[in-house]
C-alpha cells in the first residue's frame, strides 16, 4: 500500500504581527474535504491493522491495561478529607474521613443517583463540588459532612439533575 500524502494549502494568517505559514490549517475545519480526508486516513490505517493477527487480543489487553482506576487528590477540609475514586468504568464516588487515619466511606456514588447512574433529562450527572462548611453542617443540624452536603447542596443538585430531587444519601 502507497503511503498518503496530506494536501498542502496557502494557508497563512498574523500573529502579534507575524505572518504564520499553515499549510495544513484547513485540517482544522469541519468541512467536506476534512471528512473525505478522515475517511481515506482511517481505510488506509484499517488496512494495516486488519492483517495484524493478533490484533483482538492486543485490543483486549490495552483496555485491560488502560482502564485503572484513578484516585484523586484528598482534599482538606474543616469537617474532614474528601477525595473522589474513579473505578475502571463509571463516574467518581465521592469519599469522606474525618481524620487521615480513619477508613475512607462512601458519601456520594452517582450509580446510585438514577436507574442507570445517569439523569434521564440531560443524560449525566456529575459530582463538581463539595460545599461542606460548619456552617453548612449547623443548618443540617449535625457534624456529619453528608448530611451537610445532601442538605446544602439539594437545591444545586435539583438545578443540575432534576431526577435527583429531594434525595439524600
Amino acid at each position: 500500500m502507497d503511503t498518503l500524502h496530506t494536501k498542502r494549502r496557502n494557508d497563512e494568517y498574523e500573529l502579534h504581527g507575524e505572518t504564520i505559514a499553515d499549510p495544513y490549517r484547513w485540517l482544522e475545519g469541519n468541512g467536506e474535504d476534512v471528512e473525505a480526508w478522515v475517511a481515506e486516513q482511517n481505510e488506509y490505517a484499517d488496512g494495516f491493522l486488519s492483517e495484524i493477527p493478533f490484533r483482538d487480543d492486543l485490543g483486549s489487553r490495552l483496555e485491560e491495561v488502560v482502564r485503572t482506576t484513578e484516585y484523586e487528590a484528598v482534599v482538606p477540609r474543616p469537617n474532614g478529607y474528601f477525595g473522589r475514586v474513579r473505578p475502571r468504568r463509571g463516574p467518581s464516588v465521592l469519599y469522606v474521613r474525618e481524620t487521615l487515619d480513619d477508613e475512607r466511606r462512601e458519601l456520594l456514588d452517582p450509580n446510585d443517583l438514577s436507574d442507570a447512574g445517569r439523569c434521564p433529562s440531560t443524560g449525566m450527572c456529575r459530582v463538581t463540588t463539595v460545599r461542606s462548611s460548619p456552617a453548612a453542617s449547623r443548618r443540617a443540624g449535625t457534624n456529619s459532612p453528608t448530611s451537610a452536603f445532601s442538605t446544602s447542596n439539594r437545591a444545586a443538585w435539583s438545578r443540575n439533575c432534576p431526577s435527583v430531587a429531594g434525595r439524600t444519601r
